[in-house]
């Protein structure tokens, strides 16, 4: 569409029918669109935008094989593109200063994890309804990921260094009371459903979590990325972001399809909603799936994927939350491709892959919004 990331503009004629067997053949090999979760295993906001159901190829194959004829103009659909910005922010806070990431540790090649402390500057609590980072340079921009630093821990904007401080061992974790937010390329808005919101106490302080990295060829390489909030007085609903994952993994080298499957169980006595869900790995991930097993045995699919694309990573907001009872165990699984078929890899020939905050090791993390009853 037009003022997409693409170069094209698919909404036009033109441009559809003289691209219309090569958009036919990219589909088929599986190159778009984009992996994403199945809406099938779970709905979500934008899945029509997300994933391509087999009638819909269909459809488009009969298109093309009768010559792409040009329908009525009358009976164009009007479909509103997503943004990757966030619209009408109440508040927006960015870093102090551009940094540049000097990339000089040789113990980390190419990445750097910077953290910055944000003064959100709120004179009373409020409750996060919306949120997106604010990035400025997406080339060297790995992930963001945002948190509320502890009450009573000894870190301020107004003691802490403009240019922040290494935090790729965790570092940061010492003053972190909650998560409250991430991002990964691809990924759009969180915009929660009306009555929901994330609570922010009137003064709370955020660190912000940049992980920067360089594969070589970067032209510009100071960034002043920041975050925009939309903002509201009271909700129905507070939830928080949780992150169960798998950290005791090791992907053999030459492996094309290894898997790992982690599992949280609920206590008898709490009761859950999950609203959303956002699968995070690295290069050498091929797919996912979460699911929760109910007390009784049965099952229900959360996010479920065979593919998985770095440069799409998106928060799946069901359209309808999941309830979960107490006694329920939720099960995550991620896949990863470590061999030479696997075009993405960073480490040629293949190595054994670990769990590890650089980009050429692997992460297998499950964000879910959840509120607790």
């Amino acid at each position: 569409y037009e003022g997409g990331l693409g170069s094209g503009d698919f909404s036009d004629y033109g441009v559809a029918s003289g691209l219309a067997e090569t958009m036919l053949a990219f589909i088929a090999e599986g190159q778009m669109p984009p992996a994403a979760s199945d809406p099938e295993c779970r709905d979500y906001h934008g899945s029509d935008f997300m994933f391509l159901p087999e009638d819909r190829y269909d459809m488009l194959a009969t298109w093309v094989a009768e010559g792409t004829p040009e329908g009525d103009p009358a009976d164009a659909v009007t479909v509103e593109a997503p943004s990757e910005e966030l619209e009408d922010a109440d508040v927006t806070i960015h870093l102090g200063a551009a940094y540049t990431p000097s990339f000089s540790d040789p113990s980390q090649p190419g990445n750097e994890y910077r953290c910055f402390v944000l003064d959100p500057g709120l004179s009373e609590d409020a409750y996060i309804t919306a949120m997106q980072p604010i990035i400025d340079n997406r080339a060297m921009v790995h992930h963001v990921v945002l948190y509320t630093v502890r009450p009573g821990a000894s870190i301020s904007p107004a003691d802490a260094d403009a240019d922040g401080f290494d935090c790729i061992n965790g570092e940061e974790y010492r003053y972190v009371d909650a998560m409250l937010g991430g991002w990964a390329p691809g990924a759009l808005p969180i915009e929660l459903d009306e009555g929901l919101g994330m609570k922010l106490e009137a003064d709370d302080v955020l660190i912000v979590q940049m992980h920067y990295y360089d594969g070589g060829g970067l032209e510009e390489v100071d960034d002043q990325s920041g975050y925009a909030f939309r903002l509201t007085d009271e909700v129905e609903t507070e939830v928080r972001l949780e992150g169960p994952g798998i950290y005791n993994f090791t992907i053999p080298a030459g492996a094309e399809s290894y898997s790992a499957e982690g599992s949280e169980a609920i206590p008898q006595a709490i009761d859950l909603r999950i609203y959303s869900v956002f699968p995070h790995m690295h290069v050498l991930g091929s797919g996912f799936r979460a699911w929760v097993e109910l007390p009784d045995g049965s099952e229900q699919c959360l996010v479920s994927s065979d593919r998985y694309d770095f440069e799409n990573q998106q928060t799946y907001l069901f359209t309808e939350p999941v309830e979960v009872p107490g006694g329920s165990t939720v099960h995550y699984e991620c896949t990863w491709n470590n061999s030479e078929s696997n075009p993405d890899r960073i480490i040629d020939p293949p190595q054994d892959t670990r769990y590890g905050e650089r980009t050429d090791e692997e992460m297998c993390f499950f964000f879910m919004l959840l509120s607790y009853e």
